[in-house]
């Protein structure tokens, strides 16, 4: 029964381990402004060669936002060589353009949607996925999907990343109307999997030792039932009286 037990519970632990998907999030922060206007990007793997993008600047990240639009996002790529062929793209955003090249894409994609000012230049992939408020409306949070041949969420650890936003209004500690944003993704957030393996394995030790306890102290219980008992000794006899007494 308990190598049963423990087998399900492995099997339990590897299964959902499979099916867990780790994030890596992104902290960018305006570079050409002085600061105070933020934005937050994450990676997850999304099945073979796919990895969702998500980005987000509503409030709470900027406090007190009632209007922004995300025009464009620029991405480094870790290990490029390990990619084939050009992107495609999926998911709930539409991506209306995008340059795709080791360290050569620019920082503008037309008119706009550009990075101009912030000294960052050089990338690997650029998307544009808004016009100002023309095309979906004012988009202050998105995703999309991003499809090449060898790609996973850690192509993105450690890497460069850029983000467009305009027609910014209502932050509390944003004055400027537009935004050219700058972050590295160094934040690894772990597999749900990997931490029921970790809680699994803590459960595991907890249950062990709960019935090494259990099984000492019932050993030392048997062991105290056999010495705490008086040994029994025989009643004695009244000895019987003499009878030759001694005459007076």
């Amino acid at each position: 029964m308990k190598t049963l037990s423990k087998a399900l519970l492995a099997a339990a632990a590897i299964a959902f381990t499979g099916m867990a998907q780790g994030t890596l999030i992104t902290q960018l922060e305006d570079a050409t402004n002085g600061g105070g206007f933020f934005a937050a990007v994450s990676f997850q793997n999304n099945g073979a060669n796919t990895v969702t993008v998500t980005a987000d600047i509503a409030d709470p990240i900027n406090v007190g936002l009632s209007k922004g639009d995300i025009l464009g996002i620029w991405f480094d790529l870790d290990n490029f060589s390990t990619l084939s062929g050009q992107p495609t793209f999926g998911g709930s955003t539409t991506v209306l353009n995008y340059n795709f090249s080791e360290n050569t894409v620019g920082s503008s994609l037309g008119a706009n949607v550009n990075l101009n000012g912030s000294g960052a230049s050089n990338w690997d992939l650029a998307v544009e996925v808004g016009q100002n408020g023309n095309t979906g409306g004012f988009i202050q949070t998105l995703s999309f999907d991003v499809i090449i041949a060898g790609l996973n969420e850690t192509h993105f650890l450690g890497q460069r990343l850029g983000m467009r936003v305009q027609s910014i209004a209502g932050a509390s500690d944003f004055d400027a109307g537009s935004s050219k944003l700058l972050g590295v993704n160094t934040v690894t957030v772990p597999e749900p999997g990997a931490l029921l393996l970790f809680g699994l394995g803590l459960f595991g030790l907890g249950l062990t030792r709960t019935r090494t306890e259990e099984k000492h102290n019932k050993t030392k219980n048997t062991n105290n039932s056999h010495c705490d008992h008086k040994p029994i000794t025989a009643p004695q006899t009244a000895r019987p009286a003499d009878s030759h007494a001694i005459a007076a």
